[in-house]
């Protein structure tokens, strides 16, 4: 099982429909929103474009 993120470590706990939408197994896991291994500049683009295809209604779910 996979402990939770601790320390400086910031994490979200993927809920259970969402695992098992995605075929992940009933351990716990985490998305941790305080690391990322994108440069920078492409995270900083990838948000901005994101942001402001969702401020046009330009963007929408994929159920998958």
């Amino acid at each position: 099982m996979c402990e939770s993120p601790d320390g400086n470590t910031i994490g979200i706990e993927i809920p259970a429909k969402v695992k098992q939408a995605t075929g992940l197994d009933d351990a716990r896991r985490w998305v941790i929103v305080s690391e990322h291994n994108i440069p920078p500049g492409l995270f900083a683009q990838i948000k901005a474009r994101f942001l402001e295809l969702a401020r046009q209604n330009k963007s929408g779910v994929v159920r998958r």
